[in-house]
């Protein structure tokens, strides 16, 4: 909704506040190809060497806690179902395994199973499992007849056995452990030298040479075998098929992906330590790219995560760049810890491993980092940033955001070229950034053939769907009037005063209403009308001579609101003033009911006036220990109408405030504030090159600087 950075058009940013927006964001495939499978090895599209992949957190369906379905995540639709009841497992949360969903096989009669999966019938295969229980036979099974197979783990023993090679008498032991967390994994690579192993937890648990043979085509079971007594007993979290042989940098990426999710300790390349309570607990969709020699590398990877990392300059041998993120919604936005200029961030916050095997810190080299912001709406690359914690100090807020993103297709956005990212450091996503709009016609706020990005219009309208933000600033060009009817068309939900969580804001007379809440800065030289709904600012709100200001309800300012001479300023209901305000009205302004100074810190001020005009009970009314000191010498309030109510007119007596006319709208030229010393060379006047011998200070207090130098050194202009 927001596009470019800020351009200095003179508006004074007197109170800019951050709010949430609400969006959602997701990764996405490459043009093409992408690695969306588990830690980004291989695509979850149906066409890659993933060929099921069964998880306990997604895809299950149960009734009562009993599974009678269980989807593959695969792409291929080799969903597993159990049709008789008493032969279902259940599903549980296991606390051991990181307090994930699990399906829990539960002895003799559990057993899932699909007449439309059968295979492998392939050169190379690679199986892994997550499980923790006291039994582990069948999980993995192809088999629709005696003596012919393929079985992880098969017998008490618990070994990896295909009747293509060696049978039940060639198996390679699982290693797998009872009631401890395990990841298992078994890959096969036909007529090569140790071509049969087994891992478990990050290492090689045993290995021997395979056979010439390629391996059956059977149905696939898992849980009890129909023919036999082998069934497991335990919480299983994920099975996973590739019919490949993975090479070894990539089945090292998955036994740390599933190593994190599941906590378990691996035994051998523990590349991926940020998922460790010490780091932070970045358990998260773990993924990572990584090399251990040419013939070993994994160079593009997403994972089940949003983010994509690919193209790295750097990839040489044994090195990995890991990561994860911290579980946080992806849907969440937070408006703290931003650095300047940014409105907010995603509240999903990642963190990376970029090591080598022995797990010291390496340079992977720049890399191209991809997210798909699909549920976010319209997104402008130029609004994107991309926060690296570089100094690894915990915060975004001191950091200088990345911008340069590029729209690669559909919701997918790049970083091109990023070389921020280090071992240890965090990183997130800003959508949101401070731009500044200008009127380019009369219409409706949300319309984007209302706004332009260049101050005279010459850069055309925005594109479709692209309209100011609440925190953007935005300028209403003289002989145009934009429009606002309804509380979310700066993109975002309504505001309640209440929701703002400010000790010296609310409750007032509906303050629990949500408002059009508008952050940034608004300069109306034409006019802004807001029909029929409540108002709330909170930046700077300037109507400019000749501007026109009307509010088809109560407008409040939390903010700075100045009205100058020759401007109108109408609302059709309250005036409320509250927070840290300040209301400076050197104009007649009308208002059609009360005027509401909310909390002691609310000011108002000017040399002006407001009337009130209900003629229903109008008054000036202080809440929350508000006063008439809050209303300065200078301002009078008047009523119209037999049913004001009070005594009219009303005039404060608090101290006169003169309005920002200091630099930036900061302070007041009066000689009087805080603003003591201005200097500005615009000011000065003369030829190029001429000598100046004094500057005229601007503040009000009529200090000049005397230039005592020889002739040579004194500046010029």
């Amino acid at each position: 909704m927001k596009m470019t950075s800020l351009p200095n058009l003179g508006l004074s940013i007197k109170s800019l506040k951050l709010i949430l927006l609400a969006w959602a964001c997701c990764l996405f495939p490459q043009v093409g190809y992408s690695q969306t499978g588990p830690g980004g090895v291989g695509a979850a599209d149906g066409a890659s060497t993933l060929h099921a992949w069964w998880r306990g957190d997604t895809g299950v369906t149960s009734s009562g806690g009993v599974v009678s379905a269980w989807g593959d995540q695969s792409g291929y639709g080799n969903n597993l179902s159990q049709a008789t009841a008493g032969n279902r497992p259940t599903t549980a949360t296991s606390a051991a395994l990181n307090g994930r969903p699990i399906i829990r096989y539960t002895g003799s009669s559990s057993q899932f199973f699909t007449s439309s999966f059968s295979g492998p019938g392939v050169d190379n295969i690679t199986f892994f499992v997550v499980a923790n229980g006291t039994e582990y036979q069948s999980l993995i099974r192809f088999q629709n007849s005696d003596g012919t197979f393929v079985v992880y783990p098969w017998s008490a023993s618990k070994v990896f056995i295909s009747s293509s090679d060696g049978g039940t008498g060639g198996g390679v032991a699982s290693g797998l452990v009872a009631s401890t967390n395990n990841i298992g994994g078994a890959r096969y690579r036909r007529n090569t030298t140790n071509g049969m192993q087994t891992y478990l937890n990050g290492g090689v648990n045993a290995q021997r040479n395979s056979a010439n043979s390629a391996l059956p085509t059977q149905t696939f079971f898992s849980g009890k075998y129909s023919g036999g007594g082998e069934f497991p007993t335990a919480d299983v979290g994920e099975m996973i098929v590739y019919y490949t042989a993975l090479n070894d940098a990539q089945m090292i990426i998955v036994q740390n992906y599933l190593a994190a999710k599941y906590n378990v300790t691996l035994g051998a390349n523990d590349l991926y330590t940020m998922d460790d309570p010490a780091n932070g607990d970045y358990d998260f969709d773990v993924a990572s790219i990584g090399r251990i020699d040419a013939s070993n590398l994994h160079n593009d990877a997403q994972g089940t995560g949003i983010v994509r990392i690919l193209n790295p300059t750097n990839l040489t041998n044994n090195k990995f760049l890991f990561w994860g993120h911290d579980g946080q919604p992806k849907t969440t936005l937070t408006t703290t810890d931003v650095p300047t200029g940014i409105v907010s961030r995603l509240s999903r916050v990642w963190r990376v491993n970029e090591v080598n095997a022995s797990g010291t810190a390496v340079d992977v080299g720049a890399i191209d980092i991809r997210f798909d912001l699909t549920g976010f709406g319209t997104i402008t690359p130029a609004d994107l940033r991309l926060l690296v914690d570089t100094n690894n100090d915990n915060s975004f807020a001191d950091e200088t955001p990345i911008a340069g993103a590029t729209h690669v297709s559909g919701n997918i956005y790049q970083f091109a070229g990023v070389t921020q990212i280090a071992n240890g450091t965090r990183f997130t996503l800003s959508t949101d950034v401070v731009n500044t709009y200008y009127s380019i016609a009369s219409g409706t706020w949300e319309a984007n053939t209302s706004w332009s990005l260049s101050s005279d219009g010459s850069t055309g309208a925005l594109p479709a769907g692209v309209f100011p933000g609440r925190g953007d600033n935005v300028v209403i060009h003289a002989g145009h009037t934009i429009t606002v009817d309804n509380v979310a068309d700066n993109g975002y939900a309504g505001m309640k005063p209440d929701d703002l969580g400010k000790s010296n804001i609310g409750p007032f007379v509906a303050s629990n209403i949500s408002m059009f809440y508008q952050t940034g800065d608004i300069r109306i030289e034409g006019t802004l009308s807001i029909t029929g709904i409540e108002t709330m600012i909170g930046g700077y709100t300037e109507i400019a001579s000749g501007g026109t200001l009307t509010t088809g309800s109560s407008l409040v300012n939390t903010g700075y609101l100045e009205a100058e001479a020759g401007s109108i300023l109408s609302t059709l209901d309250d005036i409320v003033l509250t927070g840290n305000s300040i209301t400076i009205i050197n104009t007649n302004s009308t208002s059609s009911d009360d005027i509401i100074i909310d909390h002691t810190d609310a000011t108002l001020c000017g040399t002006g006036s407001t009337i009130l005009q209900n003629g229903a009970g109008s008054t000036i009314t202080f809440s929350n220990s508000g006063t008439i000191n809050q209303v300065c010498s200078s301002f009078t309030i008047s009523c119209i109408g037999a049913g004001c109510a009070g005594t009219f007119p009303t005039i404060g007596t608090g101290s006169v405030i003169l309005g920002n006319t200091g630099p930036a709208g900061v302070g007041a030229t009066d000689g009087t504030t805080s603003l003591v010393l201005w200097l500005d060379a615009t000011k000065l006047s003369g030829a190029n090159d001429a000598t100046i011998t004094s500057w005229t200070d601007l503040s009000g207090y009529t200090m000049i600087l005397q230039l005592g130098m020889e002739l040579s050194s004194k500046p010029m202009l």
